[in-house]
């Protein structure tokens, strides 16, 4: 029975191994294809060393008022609100009337005499009043519209700014959670670890069943799965944080 158990055990784990590679190769090929690498080059995959703890050099409120302020959305909203006054600004102008102010200096009448011209020039000045009364029902039409405008781009502001500030708080608060599961699961492999090297002691002793030495490192493996996971989930919300903030 020991020995059937054995051999189940080996052939699942086999499939498993199986599978992983399979999955390997997928990844690899979506990852050329995305990066545009020839088919015929090798990817070497390599480990990289992720910081214990990406938060300690986060100012989170200093982060949230860089975003509100200097962020893409920010800037952007705050042009459209900019753009929208403007334009409510030239549309009020329409409805007033054009003043202009004008001088000359001369002679009221022709004279083929220059001095005398000269003599008699005199300096006239006045203001023009230009101010066309019939359009007000357009004029004040255009006006309206671009008023409300301004008061839906000064709204849609506000919404950017909330949307911003849940953003940058949710992916915070996401990335505090990871790190606190990343830093659960190392205490988790690090009791499988230890818990199998005992096994591997006892196995060597004869003390336990083959079945349950591989149940033993298949725990173990399974926590290293899990912990790598989770670091490489911790370092993608650590970068999903700083992108949230541009």
């Amino acid at each position: 029975a020991d020995l059937l158990k054995t051999e189940y055990s080996i052939l699942d784990l086999e499939a498993q191994i199986t599978g992983t590679k399979t999955n390997l190769e997928i990844a690899k090929k979506d990852l050329k294809l995305k990066l545009m690498i020839p088919n015929n080059e090798d990817i070497t995959l390599k480990d990289f060393q992720v910081l214990e703890n990406l938060t300690s050099g986060i100012d989170f409120g200093k982060d949230l008022d860089e975003a509100l302020t200097n962020s893409l959305s920010a800037k952007l909203a705050v042009n459209k609100v900019d753009y929208a006054q403007a334009e409510k600004i030239v549309a009020r102008s329409s409805l007033l009337p054009q003043v202009d102010a004008f001088a000359t200096y001369g002679t009221s009448k022709e004279s083929h005499n220059f001095e005398n011209s000269f003599d008699n020039a005199e300096w006239k000045g006045g203001v023009s009043v230009k101010w066309d009364v019939f359009s007000f029902g357009s004029g004040i039409d255009e006006y309206n519209v671009a008023k409300n405008n301004e008061s839906i781009e000064s709204l849609n502001k506000e919404l950017t700014s909330d949307s911003i500030k849940l953003s940058v708080t949710k992916n915070y608060r996401e990335l505090i959670r990871l790190q606190q599961l990343k830093n659960s699961r190392s205490k988790a492999l690090e009791a499988a670890t230890e818990n199998f090297n005992i096994d591997t002691e006892r196995y060597n002793a004869g003390l336990i069943s083959t079945v349950d030495f591989l149940l033993s490192e298949s725990q173990y493996r399974q926590a290293a799965v899990d912990y790598n996971s989770a670091v490489l989930d911790y370092y993608v919300a650590f970068e999903t944080y700083r992108s949230s903030l541009i």
